[in-house]
């Protein structure tokens, strides 16, 4: 979240598509941790929400249902 909200302060996103950038928050330090494949399905529901529930008001369903179709299962997803 850090590297998007700092690429989109400088090509000048609205804060209609990130609302944190008015906040100072995307300042705010983040931990990722280590990947571990029991975290797959999980991650998978996370991408597939982020995708398909809060980018609703910057892209259409159309858009959000070719980048998300599913939920990615598994350590590989669903192609693999």
């Amino acid at each position: 979240m850090v590297a998007i909200a700092k690429r989109a302060a400088t090509v000048g996103a609205s804060s209609a598509c990130f609302p944190d950038l008015d906040s100072g928050m995307y300042d705010a330090p983040i931990k990722i941790g280590s990947f571990t494949p029991v975290e797959a399905d999980q991650l998978g529901i996370i991408f597939f929400d982020a995708v398909r529930e809060s980018a609703a008001g910057v892209y259409d369903d159309d858009q959000r249902r070719a980048w998300a179709s599913k939920v990615p299962s598994g350590p590989t997803g669903p192609t693999g």
